[in-house]
């Protein structure tokens, strides 16, 4: 008797990811309603790590997602961010580094080409 509560009591507090096999607590777990029971079957960590595989797997994607994130966020195209960079000598506006890479954080933090943005988004409109 007191097996199966035990056995109750770990399916209801712990769960086995079923990539990596190990137990783990229910916090470990993304919440999915649409599973019969209300998680996802593989934990956060192995979710984690299989959509940065996936990610780095497809430059076109990384790319995709980056001139989706500049639309939405700033409402300019990856071709207007890039032009943007070049006025300011390849550099940050605001700490002087040359850009690396051009990434959604990049645009994030370079707060100080706001003003120009906002130009940039006049100017499309008239």
């Amino acid at each position: 008797m007191q097996e199966s509560t035990s056995s109750e009591q770990a399916q209801t507090s712990e769960r086995r990811c079923s990539r990596c096999k190990t137990w783990l607590p229910l916090s470990q777990f993304r919440q999915r309603p649409a599973r019969n029971n209300n998680y996802a079957s593989w934990c956060r960590t192995c979710q984690n790590a299989h959509a940065l595989k996936k990610y780095h797997a497809d430059p076109s994607k990384r790319e995709k997602k980056l001139m989706a994130n500049l639309k939405r966020m700033y409402d300019i195209s990856l071709d207007e961010y890039t032009t943007l960079l070049e006025t300011q000598g390849g550099v940050c506006a605001i700490c002087k580094k040359p850009e690396e890479k051009i990434d959604s954080r990049t645009a994030e933090r370079d707060a100080s080409t706001a003003a120009l943005l906002q130009a940039l988004r006049s100017e499309r409109q008239m």
